[in-house]
Formats: structure tokens, sequence, C-alpha cells
């Protein structure tokens, strides 16, 4: 098992931890999600500040909403960074590898969070008075925030029928993806590296006609480490599902990818696990 660690990215995992951190490949099940019947009625995606960014994308019947939860266009250009299962993210200064509690430039990130010690009650970790607090993975296990494992954070239904709940960070008719959907958006997508401004991914429906593709862009907003410090971005990728993975190590399911300035480097876009006291980005789904 440690030896799928490696996969994972070594600047959000420190090298001395390195073989304490679960990085298994998710194989989702074999049932495939139920298909929608009859035309698609495509939701406007209102953010949390009232903006109003447009319908989403719409890939093998999943709708991808058109930007990163918790993004605006001056303070969290990459949207901002949740630990699995919390209603709330924190944003995260700077442009690259900075340290989190350092700003950098005109980047304002206004709303950076206070690190403090995990082990909380599922209450306190999604409570609005703690919206801009980040709990670090207990001493007991670094793998979560919460005092007591809760799987249906979420997801209170099923990977084929999956229920919003209360801690979901999406607007209104969104929420996290399921495993299977991230499975089936790598399955019936081609990647490559974005031409942007921001380093990414770029998601191309394979189904789409050529001349006007449909597609994703999902920035390379790198993470926060349990212990709190932010870390590459610019360089990976983390993109959290709401399925939870049962491998002892309080871990959840995600995409992963890594670029860097120049070109993608080492790894396409993939399922992997990671810690849930981790800070990954999300991008929502249309319900």
């Amino acid at each position: 098992m440690f030896m799928a660690a490696a996969f994972l990215s070594a600047a959000c995992f420190p090298e001395q931890d390195q073989e304490e951190w679960p990085g298994e490949l998710v194989t989702p099940g074999q049932e495939e999600a139920p298909k929608e019947e009859g035309p698609r009625e495509f939701r406007d995606y209102l953010d949390e500040y009232g903006v109003n960014h447009g319908v989403g994308v719409e890939i093998d019947g999943v709708v991808w909403a058109p930007v990163n939860c918790g993004y605006h266009e001056t303070d969290f250009v990459y949207g901002k960074l949740y630990q699995w299962g919390r209603r709330y993210g924190q944003g995260y200064s700077g442009d690259l590898c900075d340290d989190w509690n350092t700003k950098i430039g005109d980047v304002s990130d206004a709303l950076l969070p206070v690190v403090v010690e995990g082990g909380v009650s599922e209450s306190a970790g999604n409570s609005k008075s703690n919206e801009d607090v980040f709990f670090k993975g207990t001493q007991v296990s670094a793998g979560d925030w919460i005092d007591t494992r809760n799987d249906k954070l979420w997801n209170s239904g099923s990977e084929n029928t999956p229920v919003r709940t209360g801690c979901d960070p999406c607007p209104e008719g969104w929420r996290i993806p399921t495993s299977d959907e991230m499975y089936r958006l790598l399955m019936n997508t081609s990647w490559s590296k974005s031409n942007t401004s921001q380093n990414g991914c770029r998601l191309i429906s394979k189904a789409s006609e050529a001349d006007d593709p449909a597609e994703i862009f999902l920035p390379a907003a790198g993470c926060r480490i349990f212990s709190g410090y932010t870390e590459s971005r610019g360089y990976y990728g983390y993109y959290w599902s709401s399925k939870p993975y049962y491998d002892g190590y309080n871990s959840a399911s995600l995409i992963y990818f890594r670029c860097s300035d120049s070109q993608m480097v080492g790894y396409c876009p993939a399922l992997t696990t990671s810690m849930r006291s981790n800070g990954y980005s999300v991008r929502c789904v249309q319900e």
C-alpha cells in the first residue's frame, strides 16, 4: 500500500512523513450511475458572493460548474481550499509555493485562515463562526479534522443516488461530485495543459463536435496540508469527491494531476485518495 504514496505530490506531503499517507488508486464500483431522461435544464451557477457565472458544461450527462467553489475574481482566483466534509473553505496567500501566513504582491486573500488543533465536533467544524479556521489533523490521526469519523458529511445517499447535505459548500442547486462522476469525466475526456494565464488541466469531451468542444478547466490550485501550510499552486491540482475511502486512514477519493510551467509532467489526471484533513479544491456539479 505504501508504495503508491509516491504517486502523490511530494510538495503536499512532507518527505519525512510520506510513508504514513495512503495513496492507493481508487477503482469505482462497476455500477454505472443512471443517466437522466429527457432534455437537461441548465441552472446558472450563482456563487456565495452573489455573482452569476452562467451555466455549466455538460460532459457524459454531468453538468460541471464553470469555476471552482469559492472563486472570487480578485481575492480567490483559484477558488478556496476545503477540508473533506466541511461547509467552508479558506483562502490561499500568494501565487505559487508560499507559506500560509505570507502575503505576496497585490493578492489580498482577505480571509486567510487561523490554524488551530483539530479533533473538533462536526458542529464546530461546520459552524459559520469557524469559517476562517483550518483545523489541523489530530495527534491521534493526522487523517481527519473531526473527533468522530463521519462518512456522510458530503453525501447522505449513495454513489448512484447522491443526496446533498447541509455541509456541502456548493451553491444552491449544485453539490460535490461523486467519485463515479469524476471517473466518468476522466473516461470521457482527453486532457491537455491549459493555454491560459493559469496552469492547470483542460478536460475536453471526446463526444463533442470538433469545432465546438465541451470542456472544463481545472486550475492547478495546490493544497493546504494537514498542518496548515499551503503548497504547490501552479504545479498540482487536487479536487475532492464526496466519496469516503475505507483504508483505515480517514481518506477520501479525489482527482489529482501535476503540471509545470512549460508542460504537463509526470501525471495525467487520475483518481486517488488522500487524508480528509488536507485542504483541496472543489468543482461542483449540478444536482
